[in-house]
């Protein structure tokens, strides 16, 4: 049977990567919302490529000492600590990456630059640096150099909780659309009379319902195993967002110039939509998982 998910990713990630001392130090604060954490993975020159990343931590006596940069990094302004994809050892490539919880008050810790977004503006995302950063032995997650294992139960975490929002964020706009064709006429009658209009809302009611239906069967099968399909993810990220984009994009038509008002709910989500094809791994990085298998 599959734990409940607590919180968000990261304490997810803990749950299952901590050790008890990490877990008791951390978990209850992180679910009673005392503090926050952040995934430190991207850095400037390494996106969807996860094993390409630069920051490297060194053993130093009892401590890691830790040099590098993130950048994207959600929760950048407002996390207490962060989990840091670092290399270990760099000549291993993939199989050198390890994760290492690194507090924000840690001397040589810096936050750099609040990035300014296309949307999701209620988020704050930006750059963090290590210059030297050291944290004890016991700051390591899991086993050293194996911490790829780590991030890709993280990853696989994210890419189907953006499809479930990018799900939920499609419905929503549905609904909103719904209601508007229903009040507002054109030529005598309510849009909602006009059979083009019935025809996209029936197209995208049963995208809705086909994403629906997939969404759960990979709910189900993380219940029974306890463990995310790492396929079915990728197939879930690569085409949910992309549903997302084309329904949103049709309620934007059918609002007409109000869905280019963003007072309107629907022009933010268009807005905040754009994001989904390319956090946790872009559609195009989504395809070449799933080719792999072919």
């Amino acid at each position: 049977m599959a734990p409940a998910l607590i919180g968000d990713g990261t304490s997810e990630i803990l749950y299952r990567n901590g050790n008890e001392e990490q877990r008791r130090t951390w978990l209850p604060r992180m679910v009673k919302g005392e503090i926050r954490f952040g995934l430190a993975i991207t850095e400037p020159d390494s996106g969807s490529d996860v094993s390409s990343i630069r920051t490297t931590a060194v053993r130093d006596g009892n401590e890691w000492v830790i040099s590098g940069s993130k950048t994207y990094i959600s929760n950048a302004a407002s996390a207490d600590a962060f989990m840091v994809g670092v290399k270990t050892n760099p000549q291993l490539g993939a199989k050198g990456i390890s994760v290492i919880i690194v507090e924000a008050d840690r001397p040589g810790f810096r936050r750099g630059k609040r990035l300014k977004k296309m949307g999701s503006d209620a988020a704050d995302t930006g750059e963090i640096f290590f210059d030297d950063v050291r944290v004890p032995l016991s700051a390591l997650m899991g086993t050293e150099n194996e911490g790829m294992k780590i991030l890709l139960g993280g990853v696989n975490m994210d890419r189907i909780t953006w499809p479930l929002i990018a799900h939920a964020a499609s419905t929503r706009a549905f609904h909103e659309t719904i209601d508007f064709v229903k009040n507002r006429k054109a030529f005598g009658q309510p849009i909602l009379e006009f059979q083009n209009t019935r025809f996209r809302l029936a197209e995208i009611k049963t995208e809705l319902a086909v994403g629906r239906a997939f969404l759960d069967e990979v709910i189900r099968d993380y219940i029974a195993n306890g463990h995310l399909d790492q396929l079915k993810c990728a197939m879930a990220k690569m085409w949910l967002p992309e549903m997302e984009a084309r329904i949103i994009d049709q309620c934007v038509q059918l609002h007409g110039g109000a869905g280019y008002m963003d007072e309107y709910t629907v022009s933010r989500l268009y807005t905040a939509a754009r994001l989904h094809r390319i956090f946790a791994g872009t559609a195009e990085i989504m395809r070449v998982i799933v080719g792999r298998t072919i």
